[in-house]
């Protein structure tokens, strides 16, 4: 998965509810102000996102 990576280095955390437990995938929307351009981060995780949507 595209976030594997970062939780087995501690980058980001897994953070469990008890009510999601149905392994259903949940969306993300990616929203951006038109008169800010994307930082270089936000461009590499739409990138990201793109390319995991992509694989699967």
């Amino acid at each position: 998965s595209l976030v594997a990576p970062r939780i087995d280095a501690g980058r980001l955390v897994e953070m469990p509810f008890s009510n999601l437990s149905n392994g259903l995938r949940l969306w993300v929307d990616v929203v951006w102000s038109k008169q800010r351009p994307m930082g270089l981060g936000a461009q590499l995780f739409v990138q990201a996102m793109g390319r995991q949507m992509a694989d699967d």
